[in-house]
């Protein structure tokens, strides 16, 4: 390594620190010397508004200096619209993620020749001269209504999720190459689920219904047959917990999966109310 390791945790972990004190409107302004060279919750906040002024602005972690020198520092003026510039609509974390791949394409089917590869160096907020650029002074809250057994159940899930992840990590090196998948596609298929129960998919109960056999099953196999497992007793025990654990909640909880009825909140039918 170039740095030595202890002067890279520290940085890390330095770095980690201060991103959570800047995530914050607790804080209003800081001293202006600390204002124009570090990056604080006033600046932060502006980088996170879907605001027309604030879009692509302000890309510091730590310090601010370099936006103010190339021209993407924006100060903090009107109240901060946090979020996206259009609502996704849904909190499926697949969607989150790959959404804007769609809405490129879309974009680059009003475009002629080579100019359709533009979407894909052109900034976040950039649109052609004849698509008007999305403003955020009309947009809603995506919401969904959610029943108390709803919410209990996305978070039991959202916690062993959170757990397998945490531990996939921390025992990276006495987990063998099945034990690593098994516990990621744990974790991405579980959020997957929390979302579809979140916004009341149709396909949400058959879906569950696998996960949790293919859970069961899957712990079963590691916990008797895995060759890391056998050599590790106490992790294969406590893998097999966490995996098994979201069958046993389920079993559990058997009137889960008929509260799965979408109940989606109606703006309009409120205003009319």
């Amino acid at each position: 390594m170039i740095f030595p390791p202890i002067l890279f945790n520290f940085h890390f972990h330095f770095n980690r620190i201060y991103q959570f004190f800047i995530h914050t409107q607790l804080v209003d302004r800081l001293p202006h010397p600390i204002e124009f060279i570090f990056n604080t919750p006033s600046h932060h906040r502006v980088h996170h508004g879907s605001n027309k002024q604030y879009l692509d602005k302000n890309y510091g972690g730590t310090l601010i200096i370099f936006d103010r020198i190339f021209g993407t520092f924006e100060q903090e003026q009107e109240k901060v619209v946090y979020g996206l510039t259009s609502n996704i609509d849904s909190w499926s974390v697949g969607w989150a993620n790959l959404h804007y791949w769609v809405e490129m394409w879309n974009i680059s089917q009003g475009l002629k020749g080579l100019h359709k590869l533009r979407v894909l160096w052109q900034h976040p907020g950039w649109a052609p001269q004849t698509t008007p650029k999305k403003t955020s002074t009309t947009r809603e809250k995506y919401k969904t209504l959610l029943s108390k057994t709803k919410i209990a159940y996305v978070l039991v899930n959202f916690v062993l999720a959170y757990s397998a992840f945490k531990n996939t990590f921390r025992f990276e090196s006495y987990l063998g190459d099945s034990e690593s998948v098994a516990l990621s596609l744990f974790v991405v298929s579980t959020l997957v689920g929390i979302g579809g129960v979140m916004d009341s998919r149709p396909w949400i109960v058959p879906y569950e219904t696998i996960r949790y056999l293919t859970v069961f099953f899957a712990a079963i196999s590691l916990l008797m047959i895995g060759p890391t497992v056998r050599e590790n007793g106490v992790l294969g025990v406590v893998c097999s917990v966490v995996l098994s654990a979201d069958l046993v909640y389920s079993s559990l909880s058997g009137r889960v999966l008929s509260h799965f009825n979408p109940i989606r909140v109606d703006q309009n039918k409120k205003k009319r109310a």
